[in-house]
């Protein structure tokens, strides 16, 4: 029985020999070990990289295209299944959404009695016919302070100082501090809803009447002006408020904010043009709502984005051509000097 064993274990060693030998045989030889995260970084010998991963063995029918499509510049990767599996590369569709973007930002109850007093000096210019000059400047003080062109008009025809900006009423004013990366989806005329500690469970709903057109260089952040319902007067001038701006951002084509990659001065996606094969694509896309980018040039509805690991298909992208190349060469002329466990680092 035991030699029946022993004779069943040798036949099957000798066959997977054999097995790994023809797939061996189909590739070629193997010409050099290069490193799973970074091609540049090769090895003659088997090792492992500080994560303990195995490098991979580049084999005579792979050499043209590892490890990449094209020449220096190329925006086109190929991957091989074991990479695909070994950095974890995930794929989503690009899709169409509906998307809504939300703002939060810290304000407070307006008690601005600067606005009352401009407000106040314009009406007197208008009252004294005084000249045009005079009248730009008065106005232009209502607007660096926050007034927009509509609340001046109003301001003219009513002839009535908007004076729920010292006390509030039945409606108050509310300045929110909103981020430069947030102000270009704010609009006039957009709901706003605040909350506060004191008044727990309660919103009080409003929208917004004015963006100050200067930003704050210090908080790198811009005045939203809010006129809101203040139900009860529950709100007083100088409470601090949590400001919830939501902004419907329409339907779009949008992929999850991980697919793209922002290089500081552009954006870009890489698309799958087909199994292991990555295109880069520049993108331009809108502000991120849900976790999501809207995209809107760059990319279409159906295509697949790399969602995971793009960041190491990007670097790849960088260091083919010139560098990969380079690693490929001297890892076949025998440049390296030394013996065993040794890398090229390019």
């Amino acid at each position: 029985m035991k030699k029946l064993i022993i004779f069943i274990l040798v036949v099957t060693g000798i066959s997977l020999i054999l097995s790994i030998g023809l797939a061996q045989e189909k590739k070629g030889k193997i010409l050099y070990y290069r490193n799973p995260m970074n091609a540049s970084i090769t090895s003659k010998v088997p090792m492992k990289d500080e994560m303990g991963m195995d490098y991979i063995p580049v084999y005579e029918s792979e050499a043209g295209s590892a490890p990449a499509v094209g020449k220096a510049g190329s925006t086109t990767v190929k991957l091989s299944t074991e990479e695909i599996e070994r950095i974890g590369v995930r794929t989503v569709v690009v899709t169409s959404r509906d998307l809504v973007k939300e703002i939060r930002a810290v304000g407070r109850i307006a008690y601005d009695p600067d606005l009352v007093v401009a407000q106040q000096e314009y009406l007197a210019v208008l009252e004294t016919n005084q000249e045009p000059e005079l009248k730009n400047l008065a106005k232009n003080k209502l607007r660096l302070l926050g007034m927009s062109d509509e609340q001046i008009n109003e301001l003219e025809q009513s002839k009535k100082v908007q004076d729920n900006l010292i006390l509030p009423g039945h409606s108050a004013w509310v300045y929110a501090d909103v981020y430069q990366e947030d102000i270009t989806a704010v609009k006039k005329g957009v709901p706003i809803i605040v909350t506060n500690e004191v008044v727990p469970g309660e919103e009080f709903a409003g929208t917004i009447k004015a963006i100050d057109p200067i930003l704050n260089e210090m908080t790198r952040s811009a005045k939203v002006r809010a006129e809101i319902a203040n139900h009860e007067l529950k709100l007083k001038p100088g409470m601090y408020v949590t400001a919830i701006i939501k902004v419907n951002l329409g339907e779009k084509p949008a992929v999850p904010k991980e697919a793209v990659l922002d290089t500081g001065r552009q954006k870009v996606a890489w698309v799958e043009k087909a199994p292991g094969i990555y295109e880069k694509r520049n993108v331009e896309t809108g502000p991120e709502a849900q976790g999501y980018y809207p995209i809107l040039h760059g990319l279409q509805i159906g295509e697949k984005v790399v969602s995971r690991a793009n960041f190491l298909i990007d670097s790849q992208s960088i260091i083919s051509g010139g560098a990969a190349e380079a690693a490929y060469s001297g890892a076949i002329t025998g440049t390296d000097k030394k013996d065993k466990g040794h890398i090229h680092q390019h």
